[in-house]
């Protein structure tokens, strides 16, 4: 499966330590990230030395009891098996992968480290869902010490469902587990499938399917008036952006020259027809549904192509520049990514600015070349783990971000960004935060063009529809109506 089904498909049976209650429906921003509610740990409490958790009364699909010796093998295991995403959580929380679990007892465990503002958010991620190393165990050799192999087409969880069969790339069968701690699920079998050559509309309308996650806008825009069905966009934390290599050409590196790039895209025309309704124009360097953001708007998001003119004419490029704009068919996901290039040309040619569009075929080579910088323009999507303003400018737009492929190195955004990480979770933090996106918005670092949403087509006999904070719906939400 690919990366967005295979997160979905693991939600159903993982249970997180703390979790994010689905929001209501039509919620345009999505929970802070401390805004978390109990899961298998049913309190909590930071600590000098790092989180100290005491666990609920669960049991696992098996029948065993969840026990501190549960929670710490799940995450020696991530550790010792080199899982590059969980380890990457345990980074973003500040948890010691060396140590990362101290048992105070039965009930109760330390995840240990210097602490981040961001360990309660890393703990709710699907990842580090608690494992009941009971069954793993049984699964265990000498070969394969943590059961890796068994792992993988089979499960062992604390969560509403447990795996009954799996053929990779065609379908996941769950049932339901009778133990779970929040109560029976509301489906005994729930069966994931990947469409394969069947399109989702002909699954939904034929009745081999209830709910669609993630469907292509196209999609969305067909089976928003079908009868007998339900559609809603959830908002996302991602934004379909072209980013501009400053270090490429001359022109790039020309602040007013990305202004006027800027002012010439009519986001709004995109997001109505590319887009078929499932995104809304981007006002900033983040989606507006992360917490604070609708406080930093920039002034060079608003269509007004004679303004990018007179911007441009006052540039050493008044006569235009030849541009590379690099695309791939993911760069865009669920539409068409040349539809999008194309309309950027056509927009970028009133400024004199002749777009070349550089299709690459390859999922692998794209990402070759994001990740070396090794490009002038590139669309692609930007989707910061966590809706935290400084930790996602610090990944995406500070100078050695790890993600700021456009090498974003305004000196005040920074500073600012550098600042705010160092603070709690707290009204000083979202400000500099705020400073820091207001300034980057100044200087156009890149040109974010649409805050992109999650589109979900439901039957009518299926309800639960709502905004899902991070990753996909929680389909263990989902229930008859």
């Amino acid at each position: 499966m690919e990366p967005v089904a295979a997160q979905f498909a693991h939600l159903p049976m993982l249970s997180s330590l703390l979790q994010y209650e689905p929001q209501d429906r039509d919620e345009s921003v999505l929970a802070g990230v401390d805004q978390v509610v109990p899961g298998l740990a049913e309190s909590y409490e930071l600590a000098p030395d790092g989180l100290l958790l005491e666990l609920r009364d669960a049991k696992s699909a098996a029948g065993n009891p969840l026990t501190a010796a549960d929670v710490a093998y799940t995450f020696e295991r991530a550790v010792a098996v080199e899982d590059s995403i969980g380890k990457f959580l345990m980074t973003t929380g500040g948890i010691d992968p060396a140590n990362p679990v101290t048992v105070i007892d039965d009930d109760t465990v330390r995840l240990n480290g210097a602490v981040t503002p961001l360990v309660l958010f890393a703990i709710t991620y699907y990842y580090p869902g608690i494992l009941d190393s009971t069954v793993v165990k049984q699964h265990a050799s000498e070969e394969d010490p943590w059961a890796t192999e068994w792992l993988r087409t089979n499960s062992a969880n604390f969560g509403p469902y447990t795996v009954e069969s799996f053929e990779p790339g065609e379908r996941i069968v769950y049932t339901a587990n009778p133990n779970y701690w929040e109560g029976e699920p509301p489906y005994d079998r729930v069966v994931v499938l990947g469409a394969g050559a069947q399109s989702p509309v002909q699954l939904l309308k034929s009745g081999s399917a209830d709910f669609a996650a993630r469907v292509p806008g196209g999609v969305y825009a067909e089976m928003k008036d079908a009868d007998g069905f339900d559609t809603y966009v959830s908002p996302s934390l991602s934004q379909q952006v072209v980013v501009l290599n400053k270090n490429a050409t001359p022109a790039l590196g020309n602040p007013d020259v990305r202004r006027a790039l800027s002012m010439a895209v009519d986001r709004q025309l995109l997001a109505d027809t590319i887009y078929s309704g499932t995104a809304k124009p981007a006002g900033s360097v983040l989606s507006a549904s992360v917490p604070g953001i609708d406080e930093a708007s920039g002034t060079y998001y608003a269509h007004d192509l004679d303004a990018a003119k007179r911007l441009m004419a006052t540039t050493p490029f008044a006569e235009g520049f030849d541009l590379t704009l690099t695309v791939s068919a993911g760069s865009a996901p669920g539409v068409d990514a040349n539809s999008v290039a194309i309309a950027l040309q056509s927009a970028w040619k009133e400024l004199g600015v002749r777009v070349q569009i550089e299709n690459i075929g390859s999922a692998s080579r794209f990402s070759e070349v994001q990740t070396t910088s090794s490009f002038e323009a590139l669309l692609t999507s930007e989707a910061p783990a966590a809706a935290d303003i400084p930790y996602a400018m610090s990944l995406l737009h500070a100078k050695g971000g790890p993600f700021n492929y456009g090498f974003d190195d305004d000196a005040v955004v920074s500073d600012l960004v550098t600042r705010a990480v160092a603070q709690p979770l707290g009204d000083e933090r979202t400000r500099l935060g705020v400073e820091a996106v207001k300034a980057w918005n100044e200087s156009m670092g890149s040109i974010p063009l649409v805050d992109t949403g999650i589109a979900y087509v439901a039957a009518d006999s299926t309800c639960g529809l709502a905004t899902y904070p991070y990753l996909a719906a929680l389909a263990y939400r989902l229930s008859p109506c």
